[in-house]
Formats: structure tokens, sequence, C-alpha cells
């Protein structure tokens, strides 16, 4: 199984800027601040991502959505440090999104 880690201080970038770019994924500063990333696993085994995010605001939420499964929830510790492990099925794409304060 091939894994891609991502280690990212979001402190860098301004809203609107893309971070980190390859020929599968991407983590970007969406216009509203927001942080938003995604790896598409075209292979034909399954895949891992392990992402690691710093310098967010304590306890920030992210909704994790895998192409074909019901999406869930993450947080960031209360260092301000997301830090997880995602497995991407063959062919699958997935992403994750900082959830906006204010609709919550």
């Amino acid at each position: 199984m091939k894994e891609k880690s991502i280690v990212l201080n979001m402190m860098q970038g301004e809203p609107g800027d893309i971070l980190e770019k390859g020929r599968y994924y991407a983590v970007k500063k969406q216009s509203d601040g927001l942080i938003h990333a995604d790896y598409c696993n075209s292979s034909q085994e399954d895949a891992a991502l392990k992402l690691t995010l710093t310098a967010l605001d304590p306890h920030a939420e992210f909704i994790i959505h895998v192409q074909r499964q019901e999406p869930y929830k993450l947080r960031a510790n209360a260092a301000g440090i997301f830090e997880s492990r995602f497995l991407v099925p063959a062919g699958r794409r997935i992403d994750i999104d900082e959830e906006n304060k204010e609709t919550k």
C-alpha cells in the first residue's frame, strides 16, 4: 500500500493560496481562510494519506468525506494540531474540509 504524508504549518499562505499541490493531492486555504485538502487514489490498490496540519485554532473541526462513504468529523487537539491517517480505497477520493465555526 502506498502512503502519502503531508505536513504543513497553517500560518503560511494567505486566504485563496494553494499551500501544497501534487499530481494527486492539494491543500489550500480557501478565500474564507478555511482549509481544504483533497487526495485522489487513482491506483488499483488501497492507499493511505497521513495529514498533519499545525498552527490551527484549538479544537478546529474537520469534515472528512471519502467518496461513496458516510462523512464524519475529526478535531484538532488543544494545541491546534490536526494529525490523522486516512485509508483511501482504490479509485476513490477523499476531501477534508475545515468546518466554519459560525455555521455550527
